[in-house]
């Protein structure tokens, strides 16, 4: 049996892939060799000694782009501990004949391997995208959008699906592009106009002919109809739509874009919603889609990445496994050009940094994301973000710097939306710090009534917790001890390791009982204990030198120009 699994993450692949090099029975588990075994037909001799080709191939073309560059040394070494890896030789042999330590020529071995491996993905990703959409029309413009969204050129998604909008003559067709136009409009921040198409799609679809493509066609009106109420604040029923077609399709066997959307979409309701079970339930069916597939794009491996990073977050034993899950979604998104997943990957590493007390970090990261922000034009999307970010950086000794922010950014969220729901919260807290209570506690208040209509029980208790905080008067502490007190039992059954941290610190200040002491200190034992490792190198922000505001990137665009 394989030490590790590779379907875990990218990260785990490349090194599944270098450490059973000489053992095809453990290559065939490999998802970056899928296309390759789905067409090989090889005996076994032959099938290993054509992969090694292929590795040397790639290893030869990443370390002639060394030696042009001028790394002439590295690209000698690494060349030569990839062929080493073929042809079965130790560690300590290739480190000793290259006259490097045995730190050194694992660094080295790291950083050829997760290359070739993504050279492998990348290729496959390429085969897989040719053979599914070539035939297909909507398929690729649904992709074709989708991708400039993620590339950060939401406009020109709105351009690409508006001009199809008007050229679709099939009823069905038009109502799912209006649908996927509305979603890239609410993305740029243009609710009211993709609240009129959402309307106008709902009343048209009509029944088709029961074939494979006006199915898929349904399913994928009813996904992103789902998407976007979810975005327009339905979420209620946005849930309840995902969940049956995410059962549905997944019962069929399904494994193309629409059932793997509504499954990651599903599990990230549910983790929001902090019912972590149900949201690893639907990771393991992500995975087990992602294992049938001949090869994985970068997307479903970033959506793999971040979902299994959220699931993880409510136990302390896994909080630094979540983080490096986090890491991996990250340095794929950076690599495949995809902001959206860059972003939410960082939102989420700088809560764990200002949770696990790494103030420094978190203050980088967030100037960072503001930075990989600055020339993107989904301002929807972005008011999500920035949410986050605020929320998490309140809790370090920057919390100043995130005064400009915190009101700003209210312009880029929806109405009774969870990023306005969290934003509101943030700002209460940041009116307590400096002051001003009445203000804090009537906008924690405004706060704590969105997240009950949103039946988020989570989110309710965490803004009972900073109500808890910010009571005072001749029943403070009545009051407060009430507000805690339900605040700890909503965030046992429904909160993080890191919301409980924070929580249990909360509450063994206010209510000073041995028991809230007690679980303090162990809940911040254990997150510290796997509180994760810094970020690599190569995608690390600057530590900070000096105390800068955080602001919001200036637009590169216009609304005007949205041609709607």
């Amino acid at each position: 049996m394989p030490r590790v699994n590779p379907e875990s993450s990218f990260e785990a692949s490349a090194k599944h892939l270098f450490r059973h090099i000489n053992d095809l029975s453990a290559l065939r588990m490999n998802p970056l060799l899928r296309p390759y075994f789905a067409s090989a037909q090889k005996e076994s001799d032959t099938a290993l000694a054509e992969i090694h080709a292929q590795i040397l191939l790639q290893t030869n073309a990443l370390c002639d782009e060394l030696h042009a560059k001028g790394s002439q040394l590295q690209a000698r070494r690494q060349r030569e501990i990839v062929a080493a890896l073929c042809a079965g030789d130790l560690a300590e042999e290739t480190a000793k004949q290259l006259e490097i330590s045995r730190s050194h020529y694992y660094r080295e071995r790291h950083d050829i391997s997760v290359r070739v491996a993504r050279a492998f993905m990348l290729a496959g990703q390429a085969r897989a995208t040719r053979s599914v959409v070539s035939d297909d029309p909507l398929r690729l413009l649904f992709r074709r959008a989708e991708a400039l969204r993620d590339g950060g050129c939401s406009y020109e998604a709105v351009s690409l699906l508006e001009e199809a909008y008007g050229s679709v003559p099939d009823e069905l067709a038009k109502s799912a592009v209006g649908l996927a136009l509305a979603e890239e409009l609410t993305f740029l921040g243009c609710r009211d106009r993709a609240n009129k198409l959402l309307v106008r799609s709902c009343d048209s679809p009509a029944q088709c002919a029961e074939d494979v493509t006006s199915e898929w066609l349904r399913d994928s009106w009813a996904l992103n109809k789902a998407r976007l109420e979810s975005q327009l604040n339905r979420d209620a029923d946005a849930g309840s739509a995902l969940k049956i077609l995410a059962k549905r399709r997944g019962a069929e066997g399904r494994s193309d874009d629409v059932t793997f959307d509504a499954i990651f979409l599903c599990g990230e309701q549910y983790r929001n919603a902090g019912k972590y079970g149900n949201a690893r339930n639907m990771l393991r069916h992500l995975r087990a889609m992602d294992q049938r597939l001949s090869s994985s794009m970068p997307k479903r491996q970033i959506a793999i990445s971040l979902l299994a990073a959220y699931c993880a977050e409510d136990s302390p034993d896994e909080f630094g496994l979540a983080e490096q899950s986090l890491q991996d979604a990250l340095e794929l998104s950076i690599s495949s050009g995809t902001v959206v997943g860059a972003l939410l990957a960082m939102s989420g590493l700088i809560y764990h940094q200002a949770t696990s007390g790494r103030d420094d970090e978190a203050y980088a990261t967030a100037h960072e994301a503001l930075r990989m922000g600055k020339g993107v034009d989904f301002e929807g999307f972005l008011g999500f973000i920035l949410a986050n970010v605020v929320d998490s950086l309140l809790r370090t000794r920057y919390w100043r710097a995130a005064n400009p922010l915190l009101f700003e950014a209210e312009k880029l969220t929806a109405t009774n939306s969870l990023a306005r729901v969290l934003l509101k919260q943030a700002q209460g807290t940041f009116l307590m710090r400096i002051g001003r209570r009445d203000k804090a506690r009537a906008i924690m208040l405004e706060a704590y009534d969105a997240a009950r209509r949103l039946g988020n029980r989570r989110v309710e208790g965490l803004i009972l917790r900073e109500r808890a905080i910010a009571t005072s008067g001749s029943h403070a502490n009545v009051d407060r001890a009430e507000l805690m007190t339900e605040a700890v039992q909503l965030i046992e059954q429904y909160g993080s390791a890191g919301d409980l941290l924070i929580t249990y610190d909360a509450a063994a200040r206010i209510l000073a009982d041995r028991r809230s002491l007690r679980l303090a200190r162990q809940a911040r034992a254990a997150v510290l204990a796997g509180g994760g490792s810094p970020m690599p190198a190569r995608i690390r922000p600057n530590q900070p030198r000096q105390i800068r505001a955080l602001r919001l990137p200036s637009r590169s665009g216009s609304r005007d120009g949205v041609p709607v």
